[in-house]
């Protein structure tokens, strides 16, 4: 399992800075402004989050030096994962949450507050998968379908072979008949729900309809800023928080915590036996009641 988290930050003020020797600290702030330019100090104190134990690192700039010397530090602290709200480019070797991962096991809450938002009949829900990995896509679909009555692929790099086996077990169980397309599909244009796992920068922005509900869960940092500006008329699913263990927690910390506590999010986000971690976390988190929170409808 992965070790400890840190939480960076840049100190507010000299103040927060760790000068170290008590001449420099009770030197001119000249001289201390010097010692920090010099040398890059690091504070570095011990906290929890909701049980987890971690760092919090204020850095005394953020340049290339100091985030070299961010990362030497937190490998010999043992940390593995780590985030910033100061945006701050993280050094590169460590999980660096965004909520993406995690956001997929709140599908189900996502498409109940909708379909209420918007009186839908949940029975006449369209939904449509715009695929990624052939696991992690497979992983949704068969997360999904039992509760859809309309269920499309926007098949992308692959072929719709791929899903052929899956689809005939799907339509076996439950009678429901998956339909796939390509850029360019009127499946895209009827969709209600548009669940997007794809990485690739070109989206299919211009294809959806008005009040349609958007939820990215490729990990790519902006790319929700990205559709929010093309489209303001579609209602993108962003930043909502989670109930966990008494607190209210953003979803990339929440993300954090599962990659840390829990052995197959883990498995997950290192693309091991996806299908199967994928059906061990919701299963988990089902058990635990989790709930998600200030979902922007």
């Amino acid at each position: 399992m992965p070790g400890k988290f840190a939480k960076v930050r840049l100190a507010k003020s000299i103040d927060e800075i760790e000068l170290g020797h008590i001449l420099i600290k009770k030197a001119p702030l000249f001289i201390q402004n010097w010692y920090v330019e010099k040398y890059k100090p690091l504070t570095i104190a011990e906290i929890e989050l909701c049980g987890v134990s971690g760092f919090e690192i204020i850095l005394s700039c953020k340049d290339d030096e100091s985030l070299l010397k961010l990362a030497e530090e937190a490998k010999n602290l043992g940390v593995r994962a780590m985030f910033s709200d100061d945006n701050i480019s993280l050094p590169e070797g460590f999980f660096v949450p965004c909520g993406a991962f995690v956001k997929a096991f709140f599908l189900g809450h996502i498409i109940d507050k909708f379909s209420r938002a918007e009186k839908i009949d949940p029975s006449v829900l369209n939904i449509i998968i715009i695929e990624g990995g052939e696991y992690f896509t497979k992983a949704i679909i068969k997360a999904l379908y039992n509760r859809l009555n309309y269920l499309g692929i926007i098949v992308e790099k692959s072929n719709t072979e791929v899903y052929n086996e899956l689809a005939l077990e799907i339509f076996n169980d439950c009678g429901l008949n998956i339909n796939f397309g390509q850029r360019g599909s009127y499946l895209l244009k009827e969709a209600d729900i548009i669940i997007n796992l794809s990485e690739d920068k070109r989206g299919y922005e211009s294809f959806y309809k008005k009040r349609a509900c958007y939820v990215e869960l490729a990990p790519i940092r902006d790319k929700l800023n990205d559709i929010n500006g093309k489209r303001s008329d579609i209602l993108a699913i962003d930043k909502f928080s989670v109930e966990y263990g008494g607190s209210i927690l953003p979803l990339s910390q929440f993300e954090l915590i599962m990659y840390l506590e829990l052995s197959p999010f883990y498995n997950l986000i290192n693309g091991r036996n996806v299908e199967e971690s994928f059906s061990q976390v919701e299963y988990s988190l089902e058990r635990r009641n989790i709930r998600a929170r200030n979902l922007n409808f």
